[in-house]
């Protein structure tokens, strides 16, 4: 018998694959699979992502070392942002990170000319 995995998202959530995605990024495989996810909770121009590793992986099937490999390329290559909130808790400094995609905050205008551009 497979167990489910702790801390899976609930039932009924979904993430959107938009077709820009694939033309304007060519991204594919777990590439866009994180993207999509995060741009799901960014694309309003105004919130972030503040899912875990375990989050991203549920969401790809892939393992913890794997997304962070995908985050890192995503960053290094201007597809997302990254911010480090660090905090104190029970006397211990922890951190989380907050993502969202660069197109996101891009103007409504500036989208429309990128998307126009891959057609």
């Amino acid at each position: 018998m497979i167990k489910k995995p702790s801390g899976v998202p609930k039932y009924g959530g979904s993430i959107t694959i938009q077709d820009w995605m694939v033309r304007l990024y060519f991204l594919q495989g777990d590439y866009l699979l994180v993207y999509a996810t995060i741009h799901s909770f960014s694309k309003d121009g105004e919130s972030v992502f503040r899912g875990s590793l375990r989050y991203l992986a549920f969401w790809t099937g892939k393992s913890k070392p794997t997304v962070m490999k995908v985050l890192k390329y995503l960053i290094d290559n201007g597809l997302i942002g990254k911010r480090v909130i660090h905090y104190t808790r029970l006397n211990q400094a922890r951190h989380y990170c907050e993502y969202w995609t660069i197109f996101s905050r891009l103007e409504p205008s500036e989208q429309k000319k990128l998307l126009s551009s891959t057609k």
